[in-house]
């Protein structure tokens, strides 16, 4: 469970401000553009400052819309990739697939990557932003299935809670 209260993030002229938020361990975040969900996201994972409160694993890994990839080779990639990162390459990629670098994939195999690099990295739960988006029927559903049966928690970011039926909707209420 992440616990939001009084959350306040200023930027020069404009200020995301959530009074009380409770996410459950599988949750879709939903609500307008702009409003400060990624914001959320962003402090939770502890890349920027705010003010308030927010109760949550001390370790979450934030994977935005369109993360950028590191430039390197696509073996690299399984390289780095542990436990079920590892195994979620195998099953994604067969190996006459693997172009050489990440530039030369399809927008749909570059959101792969990125999962894969999300669910490889070590920490106590995820939040995701998007993360179908690109994605083929077969590949989306394949995901959902592993994020339902992942132990740890895993908030996500939407406009589609319809992809994620059996997920509490939170809506944004500031």
């Amino acid at each position: 469970m992440i616990n939001v209260r009084d959350f306040k993030k200023t930027y020069r002229h404009i200020t995301v401000h959530q009074p009380h938020l409770d996410l459950p361990e599988k949750s879709i975040l939903t609500g307008p553009n702009g409003c400060g969900k990624s914001t959320l996201f962003k402090a939770l994972a502890g890349v920027i400052s705010f003010e308030g409160r927010l109760e949550a694993p001390k370790s979450l890994f934030y994977l935005p819309v369109k993360a950028p990839l590191p430039h390197q080779p696509i073996h690299n990639y399984l390289a780095f990739s542990k436990g079920l990162g590892r195994a979620l390459f195998h099953d994604f990629f067969s190996v006459n697939e693997w172009p050489l670098m990440p530039t030369a994939c399809s927008s749909g195999m570059r959101q792969k990557l990125r999962l894969i690099w999300a669910l490889s990295w070590p920490s106590e739960g995820l939040l995701l932003d998007e993360p179908l988006q690109a994605l083929d029927r077969a590949s989306a559903a394949w995901v959902m299935r592993i994020l339902n049966a992942w132990e740890k928690p895993v908030c996500i970011i939407t406009h589609h809670a319809e992809l994620y039926p059996d997920w509490p909707v939170v809506p944004w209420t500031h």
